[in-house]
């Protein structure tokens, strides 16, 4: 008797944008969207692996090339992985939307922040997204910023990778494609995915002194996906009505305005895992002096996680300096119990051996971009649990004015949140149901 996935094959596709451009893809031109069609054919698609494949050329004042010197620059653990400012995946048969990701760059940032290390940035990560990571490559180096990005080294290094054009091949992070399990693409009817362009005034910051002329072109776009094609068998012994079962991030975002503050977010998900939170001054969104990517810290003091009004599932105060006129960046706290809940958002943390997020990284302070999360786990067995009702987070921090330069007040800060959950989907000839 034969093994029915022994004689299964295995291919990688290659697809350009449906709808594609002759003059390439920008956020300043008639193209800011990349909409790539994968066929419902009967095969199973290898998502994980899937890589977003462009050139990319960056321009200043006029169209022309920018120089090293010029002090334009990007997030040096993102790289061109910024371009991603929100996905939507969609059946293609049905047109069913199945997951869609906003403010993108910010969930990547997270992402590349707490599950690489400075040498994996600058090693594997820097041949595909050209991204050179935070950080020392070890303990015994010497300092490796400066008091402005035209002196920072990392600043420098990264800078090297938007002169010129530049070959990317990068992942998407988004629910769907984090899941180890392959997709059945006859099942859910194919897929339809929808990529658009990050701003330029949010991807390049710096103190040039026309940055409002600064941006970028994707020329020779292709998305890459393995595909495990089935045996006539597995074609005929599979069911017409099936359950398909995939990773979801659900996006919101919000304002804190106050020392102490409460974010009720009112969620409905059939296997919540966690949520990832990070922050950013409002005055510094789509503000081209300063790093739109930056996990700036809301020095905070007492955070608890609450379900429907009750706490659960932590909460965690910490033991921090009665100076107020201390900044947070002068402080001995870097808020260890607060990251490691962060961190554990990620997964088990004992399987998490290297990190960017590290004392000399936590601050964000002037001319470092920061590594600081909160987040919690809400399902260490990753089965996830089920919520109908409300989740909220009850934060007292400083929310000191890191933008006016003054501790003693405050300020505004985005809250970037994120929350992963374990979604299904009932299929059939008839149309897709989430469960």
């Amino acid at each position: 008797m034969s093994n029915s996935v022994a004689v299964q094959e295995k291919r990688f596709i290659r697809l350009i944008p449906s709808n594609n451009s002759t003059t390439g893809f920008s956020p300043s031109g008639s193209q800011p969207i990349m909409r790539f069609s994968v066929a419902d054919t009967q095969a199973l698609a290898m998502m994980k692996d899937a890589r977003l494949n462009f050139k990319i050329k960056c321009t200043k004042t006029g169209g022309a090339d920018i120089a090293f010197a010029d002090d334009i620059n990007i997030d040096p653990t993102l790289g061109f992985c910024s371009v991603l400012d929100q996905v939507i995946v969609s059946s293609r048969r049905h047109g069913t939307q199945l997951e869609q990701v906003l403010n993108m760059g910010r969930l990547e940032s997270s992402y590349y922040r707490s599950k690489y290390s400075p040498k994996m940035m600058a090693s594997c990560q820097y041949h595909g997204g050209r991204a050179v990571g935070m950080g020392r490559m070890n303990r015994w180096d010497g300092s490796f910023t400066g008091g402005s990005t035209t002196t920072d080294l990392k600043s420098l290094a990264m800078r090297k990778s938007i002169t010129g054009t530049k070959e990317v091949s990068i992942p998407f992070h988004i629910g769907m494609f984090l899941t180890d399990e392959s997709l059945d693409l006859s099942a859910i009817g194919g897929l339809e995915i929808a990529v658009y362009l990050q701003k330029s005034e949010a991807m390049f910051f710096g103190g040039f002194a026309q940055m409002s002329d600064v941006s970028y072109t994707l020329t020779d776009v292709s998305l890459t996906i393995p595909l495990l094609y089935k045996s006539m068998q597995m074609i005929q012994s599979t069911p017409p009505e099936s359950v398909v079962e995939f990773l979801n991030w659900t996006s919101l975002y919000s304002v804190l305005d106050s020392s102490v503050s409460s974010i009720a977010h009112r969620l409905s998900l059939s296997g919540l895992v966690s949520a990832i939170h990070n922050t950013l001054p409002t005055a510094q969104i789509n503000n081209t002096a300063y790093n739109q990517f930056a996990l700036k810290s809301v020095a905070p003091e007492r955070l608890t996680f609450q379900r429907d009004g009750l706490r659960s599932p932590l909460e965690k105060t910490m033991i921090v300096e009665d100076k107020r006129s201390s900044k947070s960046e002068d402080k001995s706290t870097t808020y260890p119990e607060i990251l490691t809940e962060y961190l554990s958002a990620w997964g088990a943390t004992k399987d998490l051996k290297y990190s960017q997020v590290i004392p000399e990284l936590v601050k964000g302070v002037a001319n470092r971009s920061g590594v600081v999360g909160m987040g919690c786990n809400y399902s260490p067995d990753s089965a996830g649990i089920n919520v109908s009702g409300v989740l909220s987070m009850d934060l007292q921090s400083k929310l000191e004015n890191e933008t006016g330069g003054d501790p003693l007040t405050i300020e505004p800060y985005a809250l970037y949140s994120f929350y992963l959950s374990r979604q299904a989907f009932a299929t059939s000839p008839q149309g897709i149901k989430s469960l």
